[in-house]
């Protein structure tokens, strides 16, 4: 009986340190509150994507491209730059064979400004690629930062049908506002490691690409919708020349138009024979976005600031949905390019809360609601700053707006050792 316990508790430890110490599945984007909603996504600092293009009837160039935040990197000061260098190494092990296959490169990046270096909405891409024989495969993908102590392992699965006749890779999205990545000319822009998801206001394309010896040309039909709606917000067909086993296009749909949030990619390409349909969802994501938008409740208090007392209490009544769509309603007013899903005006207005809750705020109350705080959410950064907070017998600070007709100017007394400021004085002068 001894024994016997002895060995559940040995096969129980076994089995927990392997339960601790396993690797958990790659993921791109993880779940987290906001905006609006509980179906926000947060991304990973480091997107790892596979891409295979078909080559014959047997085997596969695969794009091992990878992209890095570039809040993540670890940068120096070189120069007038700043520059950061990383390590990739993808090793592939064939389930069948278990031959292995192994790229390893390294690569940098230089920017000019410093505030780049903290950006969490750019991302560093880098890429390389393998030539692999249909099968399955386990991917063990590794990241180093060459300046800092960041290190991450991801395992994942590969199955590389046999292309045969027809074979069809994954759409891969592209950024189109930035050239081709050299020195693999293969890609017509910039693609991006996102397998589901692209940045918001931003100009993307699909690229498709098809190996069909058999076939002179094949039909193909894109479309994408909302991920509760049945009418595709855009459709088209086109065309695709086999020259001589591959064909490939880069779709161009409007993304800019279109708002944060959930979609799906529906593509069929069509044979002389038979049709082959691909379908994935599609999550557009505003990496930049002020915090402030993140919950409703709270992006909707700074209004009491630019609207009346009636409109205030109108556009907080109701429900929630309710609430919602007056708050978007009062925006698309204010929208500058209504044909574009960006609204500036709305953008500009969250940063300076966003601002003056990071400047102006404390424990007990919102930097907006503060006097400095209000002051810039009104009108902006100052465009002179008279600062004698350190006075010792009047310690204050004075803001100078200066517009086209006259100068706007707010006095503001320094309280508790310029933690906090208390508006004394405004007045107008003109020129």
């Amino acid at each position: 009986m001894m024994n016997m316990m002895k060995k559940l508790a040995f096969i129980f430890i076994l089995v927990f340190v392997q339960l601790a110490f396993s690797q958990k599945e790659y993921r791109q984007l993880s779940r987290r509150p906001g905006p609006f909603s509980s179906r926000g996504k947060k991304v990973a600092p480091v997107l790892v994507r596979v891409y295979p293009v078909a080559v014959d009837s047997q085997n596969f160039r695969i794009y091992l491209l990878c992209e890095v935040v570039y809040d993540f990197l670890q940068f120096t000061r070189q120069g007038d730059n700043f520059v950061a260098r990383v390590q990739f190494e993808a090793t592939l092990i064939s389930k069948k064979s278990k031959d292995i296959y192994s790229a390893i490169w390294s690569d940098k990046i230089s920017l000019k400004k410093f505030e780049d270096t903290n950006s969490r909405d750019k991302f560093f891409l880098s890429l390389d690629s393998l030539f692999l024989p249909s099968g399955k495969y386990d991917l063990t993908f590794q990241y180093h930062d060459l300046q800092g102590e960041q290190r991450q392992e991801y395992l994942l699965k590969l199955r590389l049908k046999r292309p045969g006749a027809f074979y069809s890779s994954p759409p891969v999205f592209c950024d189109l506002s930035t050239k081709a990545v050299s020195p693999v000319p293969y890609f017509p822009c910039r693609p991006l490691a996102a397998r589901e998801f692209v940045p918001f206001n931003t100009p993307i394309g699909v690229l498709l690409n098809i190996w069909a010896p058999g076939e002179k040309t094949v039909r193909v039909n894109v479309k994408l919708l909302k991920h509760d709606q049945k009418q595709p917000l855009y459709s088209m067909d086109t065309l695709l020349q086999v020259q001589p086993s591959s064909a490939g296009a880069c779709i161009k749909p409007p993304f800019p138009k279109w708002d944060e949030g959930d979609y799906q990619l529906r593509i069929v390409y069509h044979t002389a024979t038979d049709s082959v349909k691909q379908a994935l969802p599609v999550h557009i994501i505003w990496f930049n976005k002020p915090r402030s938008l993140f919950s409703l409740e709270y992006a909707l208090q700074p209004l009491q600031l630019v609207l009346s007392k009636e409109q205030f209490r109108s556009i907080k009544s109701g429900d929630a949905k309710t609430r919602k769509q007056a708050f978007r309603n009062y925006w698309r007013k204010q929208d500058p390019t209504p044909e574009t899903a960006l609204n500036e005006v709305m953008l500009e207005f969250y940063t300076r809360v966003d601002s003056a809750d990071f400047r102006w705020g404390n424990k007990g109350e919102r930097g907006w609601r503060t006097d400095p705080g209000r002051i810039y959410l009104l009108y902006g950064q100052p465009d002179r700053i008279v600062d004698d907070s350190l006075d010792p017998v009047h310690p204050h600070m004075v803001w100078i707006y200066n517009h086209p007709d006259k100068r706007l100017v707010f006095t503001f007394e320094a309280l508790n050792g310029r933690t906090r400021y208390r508006l004394i004085e405004e007045h107008e002068e003109s020129y």
